[in-house]
């Protein structure tokens, strides 16, 4: 919070103490079976918005059943929009956890956890996206790794594009070349937002395009697949580089 609000307001944006419970239905995402799983719940919404983005505002909510602190964003978002992106977020939580026990890099990623809330008022219902509540975030968001061909390039200084594309060796050599994590944001020190790959052709075309850029960059010999070469090795030669610590 932030000494522009009045107290009134913060009140309003923060303290759900006194606000009344709400009927919803929680969706989470199983990455496992690729089903999503419905719990009748409990929630307590904020008053007034925490964050105005555009068309969007972010409400504080609480899941009273589940026992959870979540900012849900109301606005234009559609529900399949707001499936998918839980499903994506789930499906590289299941991967993040397993890369992490392999204990690649010094660093360990957090992934911002999401779910889907749709609320039910007398009106009506309503499908929003919720994400877990941050305390002393804003949610300003900002890409980690560029689309392909901008000008920045991978080669930039922020060390998180090449934690990033350690992760997405993983995720594309682990699922042998089913799963591809294309892009990611981040909030604070946590990852979140990821973008997959749909299908096998933007697959393909996803690879490619990383092979292309990441083999420039570790050096690696022409026609080496870098999904062959291994996370251990690509980290290595990243090190080598100057471009992990």
């Amino acid at each position: 919070p932030t000494s522009r609000y009045s107290t009134s307001e913060l009140k309003e944006m923060y303290d759900l103490s006194d606000v009344a419970e709400q009927e919803a239905v929680r969706w989470d995402y199983d990455p496992n079976t690729g089903d999503f799983i419905e719990t009748d719940v409990s929630v307590k919404l904020g008053a007034r918005a925490i964050m105005v983005q555009g068309a969007w505002q972010v409400f504080k909510v609480e899941d009273v059943t589940v026992g959870v602190e979540g900012a849900i964003k109301i606005g234009l978002d559609d529900d399949e929009r707001a499936h998918d992106r839980v499903r994506s977020t789930r499906v590289c939580a299941l991967y993040l956890s397993q890369y992490i026990q392999q204990g690649y890099t010094d660093t360990e990623p957090c992934l911002l956890g999401a779910w889907i809330y749709e609320i039910r008022w007398r009106s009506g219902s309503r499908i929003a996206g919720v994400e877990q509540f941050l305390e002393d975030e804003r949610y300003d968001k900002r890409d980690i790794v560029p689309e392909w061909g901008d000008e920045g390039g991978l080669m930039g200084v922020d060390p998180e594009r090449h934690n990033l594309a350690c992760f997405q060796l993983f995720v594309y050599a682990q699922s042998q070349g089913k799963v591809a994590v294309k892009s990611c944001k981040r909030v604070g020190s946590f990852w979140t937002d990821p973008t997959l790959a749909e299908g096998d052709t933007e697959v393909a075309e996803w690879w490619s395009g990383f092979q292309k850029t990441y083999s420039e960059v570790v050096g690696a010999s022409s026609g080496e697949d870098l999904a062959s070469m291994g996370v251990e090795q690509f980290v290595a030669a990243l090190r080598r580089k100057g471009l992990m610590g």
